[in-house]
């Protein structure tokens, strides 16, 4: 008897391990391809999808973490299944924010849009919201000319080696770069530095620099990225 019931309490355990609320895909893309931007009243959504895989209805809190964007744009709102929150409202709300129930084995689109003022610059953002107890989902943003463009082989800048172990080399192509922003997968900020073209290429120490992978975004004089560059530390 002992035994049947200590069986079915590894059954259960297991059944429990694996029914679980999860993240579809924790980095959701959008990218706007066709021609430039509007910088009014022009919406990027994005949709990141929680899929309930438990055997009872669930909600979920989420909380706005962080929204690393080019000059200019910002978090116009983040809808779930119960109700769209405006920028003022997630700014007012800083605790987590719960959803409507999702049922059983169903999906719910955690949808994020942002907008731009007149003049704001392009380029790649990032907006990172973290579901309670699941995990977090980045949401990422290219907008033109960014996102008409394969940065990873267009030839503005050569970076080598990459992937690189105790330093990088860049080599300026384009005349127009000032300085780079070095931040990491989901936009932070890690690092800013003035450059001269007339100087290259750059040697840049990584003795002191974690293994990972980071962006290097290439500014001009008016602050306007013009590409980014993907670059591994092993």
């Amino acid at each position: 008897m002992k035994k049947i019931i200590f069986t079915l309490i590894v059954a259960l355990s297991s059944i429990s391990a694996f029914a679980q609320v999860t993240i579809v895909d924790d980095t959701v893309s959008y990218t706007q391809n066709a021609g430039c931007v509007q910088k009014t009243g022009f919406s990027l959504p994005a949709d990141g999808v929680v899929l309930n895989n438990t055997n009872v209805a669930t909600t979920i809190k989420w909380t706005l973490v962080s929204a690393n964007l080019p000059n200019g744009w910002f978090v116009s709102q983040i809808c779930d299944n119960l109700s769209c929150r405006d920028s003022a409202n997630l700014k007012a709300n800083s605790g987590p924010i719960t959803s409507a129930a999702i049922p059983v084995n169903a999906s719910m689109n955690l949808t994020v849009d942002i907008k731009a003022h007149p003049g704001s610059a392009d380029g790649i953002g990032y907006v990172t919201v973290n579901i309670a107890s699941v995990g977090d989902i980045v949401y990422k943003f290219s907008t033109c000319p960014l996102g008409t463009k394969d940065f990873d082989n267009s030839n503005f800048v050569n970076i080598y080696p990459n992937p690189a172990t105790n330093h990088i080399n860049i080599a300026l192509n384009d005349k127009n770069i000032s300085s780079v922003n070095v931040t990491n997968v989901i936009g932070n900020k890690i690092a800013k530095f003035a450059v001269d073209v007339n100087r290259s290429p750059i040697y840049i120490s990584l003795d002191n620099v974690s293994t990972g992978v980071y962006l290097l975004q290439f500014v001009d004089s008016k602050g306007k990225i013009i590409g980014v560059k993907k670059v591994t530390k092993q």
